[in-house]
């Protein structure tokens, strides 16, 4: 017979009243209990950041392809789609989608406020079902009829200050010299949760920035790059740039914004913290409970070495 195995089997029988095994039960609940927390922060947390992550990765993409430029507004140089990254792209087995976008400065106004916006046009293989998770009224706008589309979709922030709703058709004036006036229809209404793009950013077609700058319809102010592995953003950022043109800059969403994923590695270590000291404690807690189980026994333990 196993006489050590016999004993402790004893002495946590669960029908003995004991003190030992009253603090045997509390260790057991408190150790389940600080586990338990720690995966669901790790769970919680990780959800949080992955979330935030997808949500941004949908409006700007992992990587953004522009041309060089002193210039600090949203003004763009054009780039070829026809003599750009599409002459390799086949080469380059991380990229999972590829589009072309445009910026231009605009003020919409109203009957009873005027509001700066900026109009982010999108072609044809802009991923709009990935940018339909965060629709909250209406549709995505159909750029894939061959002709220049005025629908818009703008956010549930600018929906609300200046009291518009689906259906409904604003001016924007576009800040260039002359300055020229679009009309345009609502048909999404957006919720990102993300100040950054919910105070100013709208999404309407491609081919109105392009008739605003007089570009070719193969001219587009950024390729937005979308990668299968966001682990490998450092590597398919350097192998991009290496084999991009002379005058094409490559910038990874973690630079072009830098405070958002600051603030999430911020967030992600008081959660480590948080845990360590909840590991630490439970650590202590079966330190204690061990000690505490070896002085109730002691005179047990004499016994056992005297015979």
């Amino acid at each position: 017979m196993n006489l050590p195995l016999f004993i402790s089997k004893r002495i946590s029988k669960p029908g003995l009243q004991t003190f030992s095994s009253l603090i045997h039960k509390i260790a057991i609940i408190s150790i389940s209990v600080g586990l338990g927390i720690m995966i669901i922060s790790y769970i919680i947390m990780g959800g949080f950041e992955e979330t935030i992550t997808n949500k941004m990765v949908g409006f700007v993409g992992h990587l953004q392809v522009t041309k060089y430029t002193l210039n600090s507004t949203y003004e763009e140089l054009p780039i070829s789609k026809e003599d750009s990254i599409y002459q390799f792209i086949n080469d380059l087995g991380y990229v999972r989608h590829i589009q072309g976008v445009a910026h231009k400065v605009g003020l919409i106004q109203t009957d009873e406020e005027i509001h700066g916006i900026v109009f982010k046009g999108v072609d044809e293989n802009f991923n709009l079902e990935k940018f339909g998770q965060v629709i909250s009224e209406g549709r995505v706008i159909n750029n894939k009829t061959g002709q220049p589309s005025f629908e818009i979709m703008i956010s549930k922030k600018i929906a609300d200050l200046l009291k518009i709703n689906i259906e409904d058709e604003i001016r924007i004036y576009f800040i260039q010299n002359p300055i020229r006036v679009r009309k345009f229809r609502i048909v999404g209404i957006y919720t990102s949760g993300m100040e950054e793009f919910d105070e100013k950013l709208l999404i309407g077609d491609i081919r109105i920035i392009q008739q605003l700058n007089d570009w070719r319809n193969s001219l587009v102010g950024t390729l937005e790059v979308f990668i299968d592995d966001f682990d490998r953003l450092d590597e398919a950022e350097e192998e991009l740039f290496r084999r991009t043109q002379y005058d094409l800059f490559v910038d990874k969403i973690t630079d072009k914004h830098i405070e958002i994923f600051d603030w999430l590695s911020l967030v992600s270590r008081n959660v480590t913290i948080l845990l360590t000291l909840i590991l630490f404690i439970a650590s202590f807690n079966m330190i204690s409970v061990l000690l505490i189980l070896i002085m109730e026994r002691t005179q047990m333990i004499g016994v056992l070495k005297a015979i």
